[in-house]
């Protein structure tokens, strides 16, 4: 396992990445983790001439007062008009994004499964699962539990079909932080399951990035997947498609960028990297170089 000393410019690039690439985003965590504000913080990732739909049990995000030069349309559950009739009607509506302030009930997973694959190029929405597997289970079994599949399989490569990301989100001693990003990736139909247990699941979740309290770091998970990272690269301007290989390469490949080694051979603490990059810095003329032809937007800390 890959430690580098980083601080959140780093996670928040790679949010940046995910926001390009048109994904279904589950947002999770426990009450008072910072859900609401990570979702309004995402909308500003977006392009300008996205539109937005909200749809919320109780009025939280307020993108209108936060966006006011955006196209957003927000709605509230109300005693007359259901989550479920809200959402029937946002499958018909002309929406870039949906954004579902949270997922509590086995009918709104449902639908916004159904949202998801149908209704609009990108949906967020927030769910209080601990781990990736529980929120791709507790989905499926809303799937069934709504009356919409009759098969547990079926159900959960339905969920999956829609579901790539998961942002999970920590509060601990007062301070809210990003745990880790992890992708969920579906077995191929033909590949035989990696066990042979009677009740097997049809996917996979792969940690890309994980927040270490101890030393207060982020530490290199597994890259994309080849058809995540493809995704990623075909959706985003070509003036940022350069950029995004060397970020990738750097950080979860090990190779040298600008005469600067990926941080794939740091394997030591953070005193160990400091060290390394205290040995490159010894004169003034040496910290200008560095600034200039490092990746100055990704760089360590």
């Amino acid at each position: 396992m890959t430690i580098i000393k980083i601080e959140h410019e780093l996670t928040e690039e790679q949010e940046k990445k995910i926001m390009d690439a048109i994904n279904t985003i589950a947002v999770t965590g426990r009450r008072g983790s910072g859900k609401t504000t990570l979702m309004k913080a995402i909308m500003g990732y977006l392009p300008a001439d996205w539109n937005i739909r909200v749809l919320e049990t109780a009025p939280e995000l307020y993108l209108r007062e936060t966006y006011p030069n955006r196209e957003i349309y927000s709605v509230q559950e109300t005693q007359y008009t259901s989550m479920e009739e809200f959402q029937d009607a946002y499958k018909k509506a002309d929406s870039t994004v949906t954004v579902i302030g949270e997922v509590a009930t086995d009918p709104v997973a449902a639908r916004m499964i159904q949202l998801a694959m149908t209704g609009s190029l990108m949906t967020i929405f927030s769910h209080h699962a601990n781990t990736a597997k529980d929120l791709v289970l507790t989905l499926r079994n809303s799937l069934v539990n709504a009356g919409g599949f009759s098969n547990m399989t079926t159900a959960e490569r339905q969920v999956t079909d829609a579901l790539k990301i998961n942002i999970h989100l920590g509060f601990e001693d007062g301070k809210r932080f990003i745990k880790r990003i992890t992708e969920i990736r579906q077995f191929d139909e033909g590949i035989p399951y990696p066990d042979r247990q009677t009740d097997r699941i049809s996917f996979s979740t792969h940690d890309i990035l994980r927040y270490n309290k101890d030393t207060d770091t982020y530490e290199i998970g597994e890259a994309f997947s080849p058809y995540m990272y493809n995704r990623l690269y075909e959706a985003m301007p070509v003036a940022d498609k350069t950029g995004f290989k060397e970020f990738m390469s750097y950080y979860w490949s090990g190779e040298s960028i600008n005469g600067y080694q990926g941080v794939g051979s740091y394997t030591g603490d953070k005193l160990e990297i400091n060290q390394q990059i205290d040995a490159m810095i010894n004169t003034p003329e040496e910290a200008k170089h560095f600034l200039n032809n490092s990746l100055s937007d990704f760089a360590l800390a």
